[in-house]
């Protein structure tokens, strides 16, 4: 998937997320813990080889959550003080800036979610969240 001189993106036997960093395998969370809420947030794009990096800026600490498109991720935490690092080190391996959200005609954002064979949306109108609800105009 991803090989350059100081990182490796891979799967395991088990068809899990792999990546070396360094030499060194990065064990991942399912959760990353942190509870302070997102300022910021930066999303990376490989779409050539189908991959993302996401950084959720949480206080002193960021989620970095690195992954295949509709497949694996792998969330580690990192110091803030290390996103920009991070962000260029992506750049300079071909990932673009995007946006993790789509504006749809309507004004309403649209992110679909995909797990093995189960799928769902979630549209967010102004304050407003709904999960697995078709936008106005787009039925």
């Amino acid at each position: 998937m991803l090989e350059s001189a100081d990182e490796t993106w891979a799967y395991d036997e088990k068809s899990q997320l792999q990546i070396t960093s360094a030499g060194k395998v990065i064990k991942g969370k399912r959760t990353h813990g942190i509870v302070e809420p997102v300022e910021l947030r930066h999303t990376l794009y490989n779409v050539t080889d189908a991959l993302y990096v996401d950084v959720e800026l949480r206080g002193a600490q960021a989620a970095l959550r690195r992954g295949v498109l509709n497949g694996h991720d792998l969330v580690t935490v990192i110091p803030s003080a290390e996103i920009p690092t991070v962000l260029a080190r992506y750049r300079k391996l071909g990932f673009r800036d995007a946006t993790p959200w789509h504006a749809t005609k309507s004004r309403v954002t649209l992110r679909d979610y995909r797990k093995g064979s189960e799928q769902w949306t979630i549209h967010v109108d102004g304050t407003y969240a709904i999960e697995n609800c078709q936008p106005p105009g787009e039925r």
